[in-house]
Protein backbone atom coordinates (compact mmCIF):
# COMPACT_ATOMS: atom_id res chain seq x y z
CA UNK A 1 0.00 0.00 0.00
CA UNK A 2 1.43 3.36 -0.96
CA UNK A 3 1.98 6.16 1.52
CA UNK A 4 -1.40 7.98 1.82
CA UNK A 5 0.20 11.38 2.33
CA UNK A 6 2.33 10.92 -0.75
CA UNK A 7 -0.73 9.80 -2.70
CA UNK A 8 -2.64 12.91 -1.64
CA UNK A 9 0.18 15.15 -2.76
CA UNK A 10 0.54 13.21 -5.99
CA UNK A 11 -3.10 13.43 -6.97
CA UNK A 12 -3.41 17.03 -5.79
CA UNK A 13 -0.43 18.10 -7.83
CA UNK A 14 -1.50 16.24 -10.94
CA UNK A 15 -5.18 17.14 -10.79
CA UNK A 16 -5.58 20.81 -9.90
CA UNK A 17 -9.06 21.98 -9.01
CA UNK A 18 -11.03 22.94 -12.07
CA UNK A 19 -12.40 26.44 -12.31
CA UNK A 20 -15.21 25.66 -14.73
CA UNK A 21 -18.02 23.46 -13.42
CA UNK A 22 -19.73 22.25 -16.58
CA UNK A 23 -20.78 18.64 -17.04
CA UNK A 24 -17.48 17.59 -18.61
CA UNK A 25 -15.44 19.09 -15.78
CA UNK A 26 -17.63 17.48 -13.14
CA UNK A 27 -17.50 14.12 -14.92
CA UNK A 28 -13.72 14.29 -15.16
CA UNK A 29 -13.36 15.26 -11.50
CA UNK A 30 -15.77 12.52 -10.45
CA UNK A 31 -13.79 9.85 -12.32
CA UNK A 32 -10.61 11.00 -10.64
CA UNK A 33 -12.24 10.96 -7.22
CA UNK A 34 -13.57 7.43 -7.72
CA UNK A 35 -10.17 6.20 -8.82
CA UNK A 36 -8.47 7.94 -5.90
CA UNK A 37 -10.87 6.41 -3.36
CA UNK A 38 -10.44 2.96 -4.84
CA UNK A 39 -6.69 3.26 -5.00
CA UNK A 40 -5.90 5.04 -1.74
CA UNK A 41 -8.85 5.02 0.69
CA UNK A 42 -10.83 1.77 0.48
CA UNK A 43 -7.97 -0.28 1.92
CA UNK A 44 -7.56 2.10 4.86
CA UNK A 45 -10.09 1.13 7.58
CA UNK A 46 -9.86 4.43 9.45
CA UNK A 47 -10.23 6.67 6.44
CA UNK A 48 -12.95 4.45 5.00
CA UNK A 49 -14.94 4.50 8.25
CA UNK A 50 -14.62 8.27 8.56
CA UNK A 51 -16.03 8.76 5.08
CA UNK A 52 -18.81 6.25 5.72
CA UNK A 53 -19.87 8.11 8.87
CA UNK A 54 -20.23 11.33 6.91
CA UNK A 55 -23.16 9.98 4.93
CA UNK A 56 -26.18 12.25 5.37
CA UNK A 57 -24.25 14.90 7.24
CA UNK A 58 -24.57 18.56 6.42
CA UNK A 59 -21.75 21.06 5.90
CA UNK A 60 -20.28 22.05 9.24
CA UNK A 61 -21.21 18.84 11.05
CA UNK A 62 -18.16 17.28 12.64
CA UNK A 63 -18.79 13.90 11.04
CA UNK A 64 -18.37 15.45 7.59
CA UNK A 65 -14.89 16.86 8.23
CA UNK A 66 -13.14 13.73 6.97
CA UNK A 67 -15.23 13.79 3.83
CA UNK A 68 -14.12 17.33 3.08
CA UNK A 69 -10.50 16.24 3.59
CA UNK A 70 -10.77 13.40 1.07
CA UNK A 71 -13.13 14.93 -1.47
CA UNK A 72 -12.66 18.69 -1.61
CA UNK A 73 -9.64 18.55 -3.89
CA UNK A 74 -11.80 17.00 -6.58
CA UNK A 75 -14.78 19.35 -6.34
CA UNK A 76 -14.49 22.04 -9.02
CA UNK A 77 -14.08 25.57 -7.70
CA UNK A 78 -17.28 27.60 -7.58
CA UNK A 79 -19.29 24.40 -7.64
CA UNK A 80 -22.77 24.57 -6.17
CA UNK A 81 -23.64 23.10 -2.78
CA UNK A 82 -25.53 20.37 -4.62
CA UNK A 83 -22.43 19.45 -6.60
CA UNK A 84 -20.29 19.33 -3.48
CA UNK A 85 -22.92 17.20 -1.73
CA UNK A 86 -22.98 14.85 -4.73
CA UNK A 87 -19.22 14.25 -4.41
CA UNK A 88 -19.42 13.71 -0.65
CA UNK A 89 -22.44 11.40 -0.82
CA UNK A 90 -20.99 9.18 -3.52
CA UNK A 91 -17.64 9.02 -1.70
CA UNK A 92 -19.45 7.87 1.44
CA UNK A 93 -21.47 5.31 -0.51
CA UNK A 94 -18.31 3.88 -2.05
CA UNK A 95 -16.85 3.45 1.43
CA UNK A 96 -20.07 1.90 2.78
CA UNK A 97 -19.96 -1.06 0.38
CA UNK A 98 -19.75 -4.62 1.68
CA UNK A 99 -16.30 -6.20 1.77
CA UNK A 100 -16.48 -8.17 -1.48
CA UNK A 101 -17.87 -5.20 -3.37
CA UNK A 102 -15.07 -3.00 -2.02
CA UNK A 103 -12.51 -5.57 -3.13
CA UNK A 104 -13.89 -5.38 -6.65
CA UNK A 105 -13.59 -1.62 -6.63
CA UNK A 106 -10.00 -1.82 -5.39
CA UNK A 107 -9.18 -4.31 -8.14
CA UNK A 108 -10.69 -1.98 -10.72
CA UNK A 109 -8.08 0.66 -9.80
CA UNK A 110 -5.07 -1.64 -10.05
CA UNK A 111 -2.03 0.12 -11.56
CA UNK A 112 -1.37 -0.59 -15.19
CA UNK A 113 1.78 -0.31 -17.29
CA UNK A 114 2.43 0.13 -20.99
CA UNK A 115 0.10 1.90 -23.36
CA UNK A 116 -1.08 -0.12 -26.35
CA UNK A 117 -2.60 -2.94 -24.34
CA UNK A 118 -3.73 -1.06 -21.26
CA UNK A 119 -7.34 -0.65 -22.35
CA UNK A 120 -7.72 -4.37 -22.93
CA UNK A 121 -6.13 -5.17 -19.58
CA UNK A 122 -8.50 -2.84 -17.79
CA UNK A 123 -11.55 -4.32 -19.46
CA UNK A 124 -10.39 -7.87 -18.83
CA UNK A 125 -9.69 -7.09 -15.20
CA UNK A 126 -13.10 -5.61 -14.59
CA UNK A 127 -14.85 -8.48 -16.29
CA UNK A 128 -12.85 -10.99 -14.27
CA UNK A 129 -13.95 -9.16 -11.14
CA UNK A 130 -17.54 -9.88 -12.00
CA UNK A 131 -18.46 -6.46 -13.27
CA UNK A 132 -20.73 -7.84 -16.02
CA UNK A 133 -20.68 -4.40 -17.55
CA UNK A 134 -20.92 -5.25 -21.22
CA UNK A 135 -24.44 -6.63 -21.17
CA UNK A 136 -25.87 -3.71 -19.29
CA UNK A 137 -23.93 -1.17 -21.34
CA UNK A 138 -25.77 -2.30 -24.44
CA UNK A 139 -29.00 -0.81 -23.12
CA UNK A 140 -27.51 2.59 -22.38
CA UNK A 141 -28.13 5.25 -24.97
CA UNK A 142 -26.22 8.05 -23.33
CA UNK A 143 -23.12 9.78 -24.63
CA UNK A 144 -19.74 8.93 -23.21
CA UNK A 145 -19.03 12.36 -21.76
CA UNK A 146 -17.33 10.89 -18.71
CA UNK A 147 -14.85 8.93 -20.79
CA UNK A 148 -13.23 11.86 -22.55
CA UNK A 149 -9.51 11.85 -21.85
CA UNK A 150 -8.18 15.26 -20.81
CA UNK A 151 -5.15 16.73 -22.48
CA UNK A 152 -1.85 16.84 -20.65
CA UNK A 153 -2.62 13.94 -18.34
CA UNK A 154 0.07 12.65 -16.04
CA UNK A 155 0.79 8.91 -15.92
CA UNK A 156 -1.38 8.55 -12.79
CA UNK A 157 -4.22 10.43 -14.42
CA UNK A 158 -3.90 8.25 -17.51
CA UNK A 159 -4.15 5.19 -15.30
CA UNK A 160 -7.33 6.57 -13.77
CA UNK A 161 -8.71 7.28 -17.23
CA UNK A 162 -7.89 3.81 -18.51
CA UNK A 163 -9.27 2.00 -15.52
CA UNK A 164 -12.61 3.78 -15.77
CA UNK A 165 -12.96 4.35 -19.51
CA UNK A 166 -16.37 2.98 -20.28
CA UNK A 167 -19.78 4.36 -21.17
CA UNK A 168 -21.61 5.88 -18.22
CA UNK A 169 -24.40 3.74 -16.86
CA UNK A 170 -27.43 5.30 -15.24
CA UNK A 171 -29.30 4.12 -12.17
CA UNK A 172 -32.08 2.99 -14.48
CA UNK A 173 -29.80 0.67 -16.46
CA UNK A 174 -28.29 -0.61 -13.22
CA UNK A 175 -31.71 -1.46 -11.81
CA UNK A 176 -32.68 -3.24 -15.03
CA UNK A 177 -29.54 -5.36 -14.75
CA UNK A 178 -30.41 -6.08 -11.10
CA UNK A 179 -33.84 -7.32 -12.19
CA UNK A 180 -32.24 -9.52 -14.85
CA UNK A 181 -29.94 -10.97 -12.19
CA UNK A 182 -32.94 -11.65 -9.88
CA UNK A 183 -31.59 -9.31 -7.22
CA UNK A 184 -34.96 -7.59 -7.05
CA UNK A 185 -38.30 -7.93 -8.80
CA UNK A 186 -39.36 -5.65 -11.62
CA UNK A 187 -42.22 -4.26 -9.53
CA UNK A 188 -39.95 -3.42 -6.62
CA UNK A 189 -37.28 -1.91 -8.85
CA UNK A 190 -39.87 0.10 -10.73
CA UNK A 191 -41.42 1.44 -7.53
CA UNK A 192 -38.03 2.49 -6.22
CA UNK A 193 -37.08 4.09 -9.52
CA UNK A 194 -40.34 6.03 -9.69
CA UNK A 195 -39.81 7.23 -6.12
CA UNK A 196 -36.37 8.54 -7.02
CA UNK A 197 -37.56 10.16 -10.22
CA UNK A 198 -40.41 11.95 -8.48
CA UNK A 199 -38.26 13.28 -5.68
CA UNK A 200 -36.18 16.37 -5.22
CA UNK A 201 -32.47 16.05 -4.61
CA UNK A 202 -32.94 15.55 -0.86
CA UNK A 203 -35.27 12.61 -1.49
CA UNK A 204 -32.78 11.03 -3.88
CA UNK A 205 -29.92 11.39 -1.42
CA UNK A 206 -32.06 9.93 1.36
CA UNK A 207 -33.05 6.80 -0.57
CA UNK A 208 -29.73 6.06 -2.27
CA UNK A 209 -27.97 4.35 0.67
CA UNK A 210 -30.54 1.52 0.90
CA UNK A 211 -30.60 1.10 -2.85
CA UNK A 212 -26.80 1.02 -3.13
CA UNK A 213 -26.62 -1.48 -0.25
CA UNK A 214 -29.04 -3.76 -2.08
CA UNK A 215 -27.17 -3.52 -5.37
CA UNK A 216 -23.64 -3.80 -4.03
CA UNK A 217 -24.43 -6.62 -1.60
CA UNK A 218 -25.33 -8.60 -4.72
CA UNK A 219 -22.24 -7.42 -6.60
CA UNK A 220 -24.21 -5.31 -9.08
CA UNK A 221 -21.72 -2.70 -10.23
CA UNK A 222 -22.58 0.98 -9.97
CA UNK A 223 -21.20 3.73 -12.20
CA UNK A 224 -20.14 6.03 -9.37
CA UNK A 225 -18.90 8.85 -11.59
CA UNK A 226 -22.17 8.93 -13.54
CA UNK A 227 -24.05 9.02 -10.25
CA UNK A 228 -22.04 12.06 -9.13
CA UNK A 229 -22.91 13.83 -12.38
CA UNK A 230 -26.61 13.05 -12.11
CA UNK A 231 -26.84 14.10 -8.47
CA UNK A 232 -24.94 17.31 -9.15
CA UNK A 233 -27.37 18.27 -11.94
CA UNK A 234 -30.55 16.91 -10.34
CA UNK A 235 -31.96 20.23 -9.11
CA UNK A 236 -31.49 22.01 -12.43
CA UNK A 237 -32.13 19.13 -14.81
CA UNK A 238 -34.26 16.62 -12.93
CA UNK A 239 -36.74 15.95 -15.73
CA UNK A 240 -34.07 15.09 -18.29
CA UNK A 241 -32.11 12.90 -15.90
CA UNK A 242 -35.22 11.15 -14.59
CA UNK A 243 -36.33 10.49 -18.17
CA UNK A 244 -32.95 8.97 -19.00
CA UNK A 245 -33.09 6.73 -15.91
CA UNK A 246 -36.60 5.57 -16.82
CA UNK A 247 -35.68 5.07 -20.47
CA UNK A 248 -32.61 3.03 -19.59
CA UNK A 249 -34.57 0.93 -17.11
CA UNK A 250 -37.40 -0.02 -19.48
CA UNK A 251 -35.02 -0.58 -22.38
CA UNK A 252 -33.03 -2.97 -20.22
CA UNK A 253 -35.95 -5.16 -19.22
CA UNK A 254 -36.89 -8.25 -21.18
CA UNK A 255 -40.46 -9.58 -21.34
CA UNK A 256 -39.55 -12.35 -18.91
CA UNK A 257 -38.18 -9.79 -16.44
CA UNK A 258 -41.63 -8.22 -16.23
CA UNK A 259 -43.54 -11.44 -15.58
CA UNK A 260 -45.40 -11.30 -12.31
CA UNK A 261 -45.46 -7.49 -12.32
CA UNK A 262 -48.01 -6.29 -9.80
CA UNK A 263 -49.61 -2.91 -9.16
CA UNK A 264 -48.25 -2.45 -5.65
CA UNK A 265 -46.11 0.71 -5.80
CA UNK A 266 -44.43 0.02 -2.45
CA UNK A 267 -41.07 -1.77 -2.63
CA UNK A 268 -40.83 -4.79 -0.35
CA UNK A 269 -37.11 -4.81 0.29
CA UNK A 270 -36.50 -1.07 0.15
CA UNK A 271 -38.44 0.85 2.78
Amino acid sequence: MSDPSAAVAEVTDSAPRTVARGPAEIADAARRMVWYLRRHVLDSPGRRAALRRSLGGGPGEARTFAAFREVSRFVPESASEETELAFRTVAALICAQPRQARDEDVAAAAPLTGDATDDAKAVDGEQAAGDAWAGAAAVVGRTDAASAEPEGSSSDEQTADVSQRRPPRSIGATLAFAVEQKVTSSSQAEAQLHRLCRGDVQVVHRHLPRLMALLRSSRISVDWAALVCDLAAWDDDRQRIAASWLRDYYRGLTPSDQDGHDTDDTPKDIA
